[in-house]
């Protein structure tokens, strides 16, 4: 694993992929209903305002709700991981010790 990692902008490109998968499932009917909940929650200014008041936050938001795939890429090109989630996921398990 690359020892120079933008964890930063790898979170935020998790949550733009995770929020582009759901809007996509959703569109197509195949969603689980976790999937609809957050695609329908994300949908919502107002949602946004309360729970997203955050710049970089929205920012992952808006780029995942895009119709376009390559726009997590773009947006997060200092985040090399081409699947963060997994690979933030395995950077937790074996760096981070939860007592």
């Amino acid at each position: 694993m690359d020892k120079k990692i933008d964890i930063s902008a790898c979170v935020q490109k998790t949550i733009c992929l995770m929020l582009q998968e759901s809007s996509q499932k959703v569109r197509h009917g195949q969603a689980t209903s976790m999937q609809k909940l957050v695609d329908g929650l994300t949908s919502f200014s107002w949602v946004l305002d309360v729970f997203a008041p955050y710049g970089e936050l929205r920012k992952a938001i808006k780029a995942g709700k895009t119709n376009v795939n390559t726009s997590c890429v773009i947006a997060y090109p200092t985040c090399h991981w081409s699947n963060p989630a997994s690979e933030l996921t395995e950077l937790l398990c074996n760096h981070v010790k939860f007592t």
